[in-house]
């Protein structure tokens, strides 16, 4: 507002200077409407002082005629009385504001029509047309909205200066801008104002100032005034009437604000979940990797699992990562890592950086507290090292592996409404090295950014399944949704 305030007040005082000029015309039309009836009420009292009136102007006219004598020849006195009536006309147009007085004024009274005077009643009117917009620049949302400074609270004897005009608009505009300001910058473009006539009021005021005492002030009752001489007929002094003109008008300004929301804010990560991490390190094979983050926490709407690595205990040892599998080295003890991504909205908090401050960090349903993180400098990528999950890699292991798992048995042939139901079985060789856990259904929906995400599930296992919310759980299966398979293996092993 500050900024263009000068533009503004300059704007302003060249509008104010023509609406200066405008106000004239309703003033004079005023002042002929207050003649014509005076003359028009005085009419027998002219022809009364017309003699008088002639006596004077002869009396005039005979020293201009004197004057003249000297100045210049003339042809006969008719042709010098002539003109001598000329100049005693200009003479008595510097009197025009001294009207015939009307009969019910006492001899001694001498009538006189002073002019009138002029009051402003301003109001001010402020109109915003807003415009809402959305981080993308995408109007959203369009109102209009008015304020307004009361009912022509604005009283001056002129016409009010910029100043008084421009903080009633500022103050308008504050209250119609301070509730958006708190949903982002407002600025406003295309401003209009100007004044606009309602309506005049006017009345005649009357004046008695006698030759001595104080004045009589009649106000507006011209009755109370005839009274007045009717009761005191040798009254002297001068009779006075006013025209009292008030003005009554609309200062209105209206201007398009456009209000810019802000883009986004992300909000910070300050839990990790993550679990089923493969841990049956065989030297004979490369290290399988199938962790995931937890499905039922907060977090698998906010990050995913990018990466996991396994890396050699020892100083700057080598690292074998999902992105590139290797076999493990027999005999050497590893440590576990994973590399998670923030998803679109989100960032992970400071506090993953080593002292794990204000951050939880889950692991297959334990809180681990031994871990160092790493951040990249937007903060949307964390690679967490766990200092806990260590492995030692298995020589000659494949006694104790496993092969290639024969699960038969699962339902997949479910019709609308049907519940799902766990019928999976192990069929191979190394069925007493493991054990199904539990088996799991997730009903998927693409999102905006078109991938498939889990929004409903299904358990197995009590425990799991009880926990889900309501709104969660995958009670029947429904036509026309996609839903994924998935089956938990728990190893018989011990580190």
């Amino acid at each position: 507002m500050k900024k263009r305030r000068k533009g503004k007040v300059r704007w302003l005082s060249v509008l104010l200077t023509g609406c200066l000029l405008l106000s004239i015309i309703p003033a004079t039309a005023f002042a002929a409407e207050d003649t014509a009836p005076v003359k028009s009420e005085n009419s027998a009292g002219e022809e009364i002082q017309m003699p008088e009136q002639q006596n004077a102007t002869e009396d005039t006219s005979n020293s201009v005629i004197e004057n003249t004598s000297e100045d210049a020849n003339t042809e006969n006195k008719d042709e010098q009385i002539d003109k001598s009536n000329e100049k005693s006309s200009a003479e008595v147009a510097t009197l025009a504001l001294e009207q015939p007085k009307p009969d019910y004024l006492p001899q001694g009274v001498t009538y006189f029509s002073d002019g009138y005077k002029h009051a402003y009643h301003t109001r001010v009117d402020v109109t915003a047309n807003v415009s809402v917009k959305d981080s993308t620049g995408t109007v959203v949302e369009t109102t209009q909205v008015s304020k307004s400074s009361g009912e022509f609270n604005f009283i001056t004897e002129g016409f009010p200066s910029a100043e008084v005009l421009q903080t009633a608009v500022e103050n308008l505009q504050t209250e119609i801008e301070t509730p958006y300001k708190a949903r982002g910058t407002v600025t406003s473009e295309n401003e209009s104002a100007g004044p606009i006539i309602d309506h005049f009021e006017s009345a005649s005021l009357y004046t008695f100032t006698p030759t001595s005492g104080n004045p009589v002030d009649f106000s507006s009752d011209l009755e109370a005034a005839k009274q007045y001489f009717n009761e005191h007929p040798d009254a002297t002094g001068t009779f006075t009437v006013i025209r009292d003109v008030h003005e009554y008008q609309i200062y209105n300004y209206t201007y398009d604000l456009i209000v810019q929301e802000p883009d986004a804010v992300d909000e910070a990560i300050t839990m990790v979940d993550i679990g089923n991490i493969w841990k049956n390190l065989d030297a004979s094979q490369p290290i399988a990797f199938t962790a995931e983050v937890n499905p039922n926490s907060e977090c698998a709407n906010q990050m995913t699992l990018t990466d996991e690595f396994w890396m050699q205990w020892t100083i700057d040892g080598p690292i074998i990562a999902k992105s590139n599998p290797k076999k493990p080295v027999a005999g050497a003890i590893y440590r576990y890592g994973v590399k998670l991504t923030a998803k679109d909205g989100y960032y992970f908090h400071d506090g993953f950086k080593g002292s794990g401050v204000g951050c939880t960090v889950i692991c297959d349903g334990s809180t681990i507290t031994a871990f160092s993180g790493t951040l990249s400098d937007d903060r949307k990528q964390l690679i967490l090292w766990f200092n806990d999950i260590k492995v030692t890699a298995t020589d000659e292991s494949s006694q104790n592996s496993i092969g290639d798992v024969d699960i038969e048995g699962v339902t997949f042939n479910y019709e609308p409404g049907d519940v799902p139901k766990a019928t999976a079985y192990k069929c191979d060789p190394w069925d007493e090295q493991y054990d199904i856990e539990y088996e799991y259904w997730e009903e998927m929906e693409t999102n905006v950014n078109g991938e498939s995400i889990p929004v409903k599930y299904w358990y197995s296992d009590e425990s799991k399944n009880n926990a889900l919310a309501q709104d969660k759980k995958i009670t029947t299966f429904e036509d026309g949704k996609t839903y994924m398979y998935s089956l938990y293996n728990k190893l018989y092993m011990s580190f």
